[in-house]
């Protein structure tokens, strides 16, 4: 083929000599040797790869490699298996009766009679619970003992101690919240705890002193307060709370409050506009100016059409002026040309 230095015929070649025969090159699919081609085996099938790994790298099918792979190991390890137990490294019985002493104080000892290698099952003893089976490397390295002494010391690592649960709920709460001592059995078990305005209630002592989490009525209620704070603001006038949907709206009232202008806000009209989820009876237009420059005009405040309901806005918005000549809509530009925006 032209530009190739190695041709096909000569690619071929190469493979069946390097691989006895078992291999074959599907000469239609060769391009160069950097570029994969189709190679079929006599006994897995075809694959693709590329002909310098074929012939450099000896590889072959991902069937046949595997195979291969497996009865290499599976000899490696029957060799091992073989050879005395002098010949490979092990570890004297002395050290690993130090080594398990350090880790596991006097609790746990090992049967001396079974120990072969670090890595093969022997019989330990623990005083409390009787023997039990293990590979003494994961016995010394994890301080793993009997099954029943394990789950108990995963049990007592897991609880920290009253106190802490104590002085993380003080810094926390405050005295605002205590916790009843005699329910505490952990910080992943529920525990009674104290409220001193809102009573008791039951919670997993973790939620409390570290994330924060407080009686469900205070929780409603900062959540309710935090919500009036940020979305009502009263009339500077006649002192109605007006419910701002959003920082241009809420922005527009602070400014209409500052400046002391007369107005009223949110007021529903009956329209007939068709919208695609139906008909839209209720229309809230945003602000009707009483006095000052914009006396006796409607206002839409938009700042921005949103991208998932910008075209029923656009529908109220159309309603609006074509009713109401006296209709302005406020976008963002408009919002700071008025000051009521920074720029």
């Amino acid at each position: 083929m032209t530009g190739c230095w190695v041709t096909a015929k000569e690619l071929q070649r190469r493979v069946q000599e390097t691989h006895c025969g078992i291999i074959t090159l599907d000469e239609s699919t060769f391009v160069n040797m950097g570029t994969k081609a189709r190679f079929i085996d006599v006994e897995f099938g075809d694959w693709w790869a590329k002909p310098a790994n074929v012939i450099n790298k000896k590889s072959t099918c991902p069937h046949r490699a595997r195979i291969k792979n497996a009865i290499l190991l599976r000899n490696n390890s029957i060799k091992l298996a073989s050879r005395p137990v002098t010949e490979r490294r092990v570890l004297s019985i002395e050290i690993i009766k130090q080594r398990l002493l350090n880790a596991l104080d006097n609790l746990v000892v090992i049967d001396e009679k079974t120990y072969i290698n670090v890595f093969s099952k022997a019989r330990f003893i623990d005083v409390e619970f009787g023997e039990f089976w293990g590979v003494p490397r994961d016995v010394i390295r994890f301080k793993s003992g009997h099954q029943k002494r394990n789950k108990i010391f995963s049990h007592k690592k897991r609880i920290l101690s009253l106190q802490i649960i104590k002085t993380k709920l003080l810094a926390k709460h405050g005295d605002q919240v205590t916790i009843d001592e005699s329910t505490y059995d952990g910080s992943r078990k529920k525990a009674k705890f104290i409220d001193k305005d809102y009573g008791e209630w039951w919670a997993t002592p973790t939620n409390v002193a570290k994330y924060g989490t407080s009686h469900p009525r205070r929780s409603l209620s900062k959540r309710v307060v935090a919500s009036y704070k940020r979305c009502l603001i009263p009339h500077w006038k006649t002192g109605n709370l007006c419910a701002a949907h959003g920082g241009y709206e809420l922005a527009t009232l602070i400014w209409l409050n500052l400046n002391q202008i007369d107005y009223d806000w949110q007021i529903p009209m009956v329209t007939n506009i068709l919208t695609p989820k139906g008909k839209c009876s209720i229309y809230n237009v945003d602000l009707f100016v009483k006095d000052g420059k914009f006396k006796n005009t409607w206002i839409e405040i938009k700042g921005t059409w949103n991208r998932k309901n910008g075209h029923v806005g656009k529908l109220k918005w159309e309603w609006l002026n074509k009713n109401y000549p006296n209709s302005q809509l406020w976008m963002k530009s408009e919002l700071e040309q008025l000051g009521i925006l920074s720029k």
